[in-house]
């Protein structure tokens, strides 16, 4: 006799049968109740089985009247039949035999016989099928789900029912929680949709695979989707708070491909604006110069996000300055997020997950920034297998090393990348590259462990280190280091924690021994010490608060010059090292006010602190802040505070629902910036100083303002959105003409603080769909600056607003892909932006026997404009499950015109004439081929 539910089996007395027999008879008790039978059915029982062994009583009567008996063996191994007469009815055995236990039984008319333990089914439940119910019993019944036990089953097609049905007290809303990981590589997926089909509504995962849900009592289904993956669900009935998991696979062979829509849906949906996300798989498909996928650089094809030249280190957001972005890895600061100048972002491909873009609505748990926050996602290792992959490019070598430590608890992943590039500087036309030398390499691991059923301890290392050697003279060596553990806790159903301590370190060197008697070694560092705590509670399906604290120890190191050999003459010299705290504390919540309209606000509160020992110089009042106006110094002991800073940072973002696709959204966004970076060229490079707010040099402040309207089209084939922005900058670091910014211990007499102010408008157009899918973008931007004092020394192009290095107004881009089989693939891009200003000679006069030049305004020039166009031709191997191998080739072709982009002008004067050059890196088109395995 079976049971007539495909999803358990039934326990009867047969051994076998009772071993996997899990109370699940509940579920079928329910359907009694639920067609609204008052009584039990009447069984008479002309035997007398008083003292018997339970489970031979039960072996007769369901032999003898076609019943069927629910429970779990271990309940009566040792219970006794009592019965006081005969004949009796089944309900008066039964009642006599548990009178003096806390079983509990009830007889459907079906033939059905449900035993319990502890609790009673009562009648006033709903009706539910048989297959949706399962109710809490015992700590041995591990397939009854209650809110003491939520890991539940990945089975699609039976009811999940969480919480006690007969339980007493029930609050009419309860929250869904749950992980959601990729089981070919049993990674955690961050932002995969969660979509509750009954609600129409949904969220995302973090960074880590979970999500939270605040629901009414009910049933659901739940659906669970991630680019690229099969989709699944879950049926779920909420009775009582509790966690599902859920695992998503690759789409193989003969399976339908999933168009994954619910995210879609989330660019309406969303209280955010301002923030783009790219998913490595999308970046990997774009076409790589020399076979190097570029994680940063890949940025620049979304739309606000500008560069002021074509390998230039570090990217400007809606009008902001280059080092106004916080680049994070896995949580820690990376000071330079670039190898060779800006030939290629310092991040491994094979260990990134993706990233997020903050343009607005920034989150109050970031600071320290005023433009943008870009979080890359390291991947976690693989928690099943070893595993070990890598690839060849014409300039790279790569390999990555991932499995588990223990199985299906910790992983650890390992990845490194090294470069071979002396060959292609020399094909560089200029005579400075072709005698140079480059290298570098990176190295990145992370090692993750679960900790009971919901910690973990995750920890990741990386490291870089950049060499070059400039004609042959000059040599700049430049390395990150950066180390993170991150402890995840939870604390009940509502709120979880994440305890970070966080390590980054940068420093750089120039030396130069060309002449033994002019050798030289310049350094400098940073160093950057966190710990923070970030908590998330959802009292309820209504609102998602975040609060935390922070505390930052600044180290930096502004510069040192030492000679580099015996015969050098250079004068040994250490500047003053600086020190500072910044201290964080915020609270965000994101409130669903009702289906139209939804609210995120923040409060992020900062305090800054300036350390001695430290000598400020005193200037002469109401004068420009020039060296001959020094009057005398200060000197600061230890430890002591020189400058304090702080104040408030606001966060808000408002959504406002047009209709079931479309939405109105604005935000406002407040940020204070501690440190700044001095440089005095267009493009940053290595020796690009990171300087710490001081007595002189104030914080920036920057405030956006920004409103937008996002749309989707066609079933969601097609979104539309357009944003526009307004953005206020304060305090913002400009150099004066001629500066001297490295080992300069007056730094304050050669930048000034001055005002800027930005605005624009965004227009996105995101195709989607099973073959071709892709984007395409423009900007329209203006970014402008103004240094404005009394004292002409302190002014910059006299006191006027001028273009800023980054202005570029006209901005497009254009990303499409197109999958012609499961193997072949093809990818496409265009860029096109107005070039970059700059100052030019405009006249020439005679002065001491040579030729003088006159300068223009500040940035009233601009270089030409800047196009290009690059395609990828992409072929998979055999998609063979059973292979020792996968493989897959790559063919790219950068600036396919061969258009002659210039990277700078410059002018040179032999004293009697002046002449000016244009520079460009890639005048022709580039071809490269790369190889990628995986064993």
């Amino acid at each position: 006799m079976g049971s007539h539910c495909p999803f358990f089996k039934y326990a009867s007395t047969r051994p076998a049968m009772k071993r996997y027999t899990l109370l699940l008879g509940l579920q079928l008790g329910l359907l009694a109740v639920l067609s609204g039978q008052s009584g039990d059915p009447e069984y008479i029982l002309n035997k007398n089985f008083n003292g018997q062994a339970f489970t031979t009583f039960v072996t007769e009567v369901e032999a003898a009247h076609d019943l069927q008996f629910y429970y779990f063996p271990g309940w009566t191994s040792e219970l006794q039949v009592v019965q006081n007469q005969t004949p009796a009815t089944l309900s008066e055995v039964l009642t006599s035999t548990f009178a003096d236990t806390d079983y509990h039984f009830f007889i459907q008319p079906n033939g059905q016989v449900i035993l319990t333990q502890g609790k009673t089914i009562r009648p006033e439940i709903q009706l539910m099928d048989p297959a949706e119910i399962a109710a809490r019993n015992s700590a041995e019944n591990v397939a009854v789900i209650s809110a003491a036990e939520r890991q539940l089953k990945d089975f699609e097609t039976e009811w999940i029912i969480i919480g006690d049905p007969a339980a007493p007290e029930q609050k009419p809303r309860v929250k869904l929680s749950g992980f959601v990981r990729n089981t070919d590589t049993d990674r955690p997926l961050p932002e995969a949709i969660v979509f509750v089909e009954e609600l129409q509504s949904g969220t995302t995962t973090d960074s880590l695979g979970y999500y939270e849900l605040n629901l009414p009592q009910g049933k659901y289904r739940i659906l669970y989707q991630s680019i690229g993956l099969k989709e699944t669900s879950r049926n779920v009935q909420l009775f009582a708070g509790g966690q599902v998991n859920a695992g998503l696979g690759a789409l193989i062979l003969d399976m339908e491909e999933v168009v994954v829509r619910a995210n879609r849906q989330e660019h309406v949906r969303s209280t955010q604006m301002g923030v783009e996300a790219l998913k490595i798989e999308t970046i990997k498909q774009l076409p790589a110069l020399l076979g190097e996928v570029d994680i940063v650089r890949s940025a620049l094809m979304l739309p606000g996000v500008q560069t002021v030249g074509e390998f230039s280190s570090g990217i400007n957001v809606r009008g902001g300055g280059s080092d106004q972005n916080l680049i994070l890895l896995n949580g820690a600061p990376v000071f330079n997020a670039s190898h060779l100048f800006g030939f290629s972002s310092s991040f491994s491909p094979d260990v990134i997950e993706g990233f997020e873009l903050y343009k607005s609505s920034i989150p109050a748990k970031f600071g320290g920034r005023i433009s943008s926050v870009l979080d890359l996602e390291m991947k976690q290792g693989d928690l099943e297998d070893w595993s070990l992959k890598g690839g060849i490019s014409p300039v790279t070598s790569r390999i990555t090393v991932e499995g588990p430590i223990v199985k299906d608890r910790s992983s650890l992943i390992v990845s490194g990348r090294s470069t071979y590039s002396d060959w292609i500087l020399k094909r560089i036309r200029d005579a400075s590259f072709r005698n140079s030398r480059a290298n570098y390499y990176d190295l990145t691991t992370r090692y993750k462990t679960r900790i009971g059923q919901n910690d973990q301890l995750d920890a990741s290392l990386y490291l870089s280190r950049d060499f070059f050697k400039l004609n042959g003279d000059t040599t700049f060596a430049y390395q990150n280091r950066n180390a993170v553990v991150n402890y995840r806790k939870g604390f009940g159903e509502k709120l979880f924690g994440t305890f970070s301590g966080i390590y980054s370190h940068y420093r750089f060197n120039v030396g130069s021994d060309a002449q033994a008697i002019r050798s030289f070694d310049l350094a400098y560092q940073i160093d950057h010490l966190e710990g923070k705590a970030h908590f998330s509670y959802a009292p309820d399906d209504k609102h998602q608060i975040n609060f935390g604290a922070g505390l930052i120890n600044y180290r930096l190191d502004p510069g040192s010059i030492e000679p580099d050999s015996p015969e050098s003459i250079v004068v040994p010299r250490q500047l003053d090292k600086e020190r500072a705290l910044e201290g964080s504390i915020y609270v965000s919540d994101e409130w669903t006010v009702s289906d139209k309209f939804s609210v995120q606000a923040g409060l992020r509160l900062t305090q800054y602190l300036f350390l001695g020992p430290q000598k400020v110089y005193n200037y002469q009042e109401n004068a420009a802040r020039i060296e001959e106006n020094i009057v005398d110094s200060t000197l600061y002991s230890g430890g002591s505070i020189v400058q304090r800073y702080g104040g408030p940072e606001y966060r808000m973002s408002l959504r406002y629902s047009l209709g079931p696709n479309s939405s109105l959204k604005a935000a406002f966004n407040r940020n204070r910036q501690y440190l700044s970076m001095l440089f005095n060229s267009a493009t940053v490079s290595p020796t690009a100083t990171w300087k710490l707010s001081d007595s002189h040099i104030r914080p920036q402040t920057g405030d956006q303002f920004s409103l937008g309207l996002f749309k989707n089209m066609l079933e969601d084939r097609l979104e539309f959105s357009l944003e526009g922005y307004y953005k206020l900058i304060r305090n913002m670091v400009e150099y004066k003409a001629g500066a001297e910014l490295l080992l300069n211990d007056r730094l304050e007499t050669d930048v000034v603080n001055g005002e800027g102010r930005a605005y624009g408008l965004e227009v996105l157009f995101k195709k989607n769909g099973r073959k071709l899918n892709g984007w395409m973008s423009y900007t329209y931007s203006r970014t402008r600056f103004r240094a404005d004092s009394p004292y002409a020394e302190d002014r910059i192009n006299q006191g006027e607003w001028f273009p800023t290095n980054f202005d570029k107004p006209h901005d497009f881009s254009f990303v499409a892909f197109y999958r012609a089989s499961r193997r072949f693939s093809f990818s496409t891009n265009i860029a096109y932006s107005t070039g970059r200003p700059i100052t030019i000679p405009v006249a020439k006069y005679q002065y001491a026997n040579g030729v003088r030049l006159q300068y223009s305004r500040r940035n009233e020039f601009r270089v030409p404009d800047y196009f290009r166009w690059d395609l990828s031709v992409n072929l998979e191997g055999s998609h063979k499950l059973k292979k020792l191998a996968h493989s897959s080739w790559s063919l790219s072709l950068y600036n396919v015109t061969g258009r002659q982009n210039v990277y700078s002008i410059y002018f040179v004067s032999d004293g009697t004439t002046a002449r000016g050059y244009q520079l460009s890196i890639f005048g022709k088109p580039f071809f490269t081929l790369t190889y990628n395995f995986r064993i």
